[in-house]
């Protein structure tokens, strides 16, 4: 394990004293193999938190096999959900802001009286 750490102690300092082309492929590289393993771990996730289907319980006939919702049909509708929903959020927020925003300018326009005279006993 110690021999391992010391080889990639090296190929940082290595790469560090490199000129920017080759670090700017080491970056690429580095990047697209985070993207793959954040994919990934999203993938795992949904089969994880998503239900099952009922599908795989049941023989299904080759027509109704392609009748299930792509990936991309999911996608967008849970894209529509959350844009729903910060639509909403946002209305609601709006609202709250226009009756806020009248109720200073209730206050605005408000005048008080003061009685400065000696009350009389």
């Amino acid at each position: 394990m110690a021999g391992f750490l010391i080889k990639i102690r090296e190929f940082l300092r290595r790469v560090r004293r490199s000129d920017d082309r080759e670090k700017k492929r080491w970056m690429i590289f580095f990047s697209a193999i985070g993207i793959v393993a954040v994919v990934a771990l999203w993938m795992a996730y949904l089969n994880v938190t998503l239900p099952k289907s009922s599908a795989g319980e049941t023989s299904a006939t080759p027509e109704e096999i392609g009748t299930s919702p792509s990936f991309f049909k999911i996608l967008g509708t849970g894209w529509e959900s959350v844009w729903k929903s910060i639509e909403s959020n946002a209305n609601s927020i709006g609202g709250n802001l226009e009756n806020q925003w009248l109720n200073l300018m209730e206050q605005a326009k408000r005048t008080n009286d003061v009685n400065l005279e000696k009350p009389s006993n």
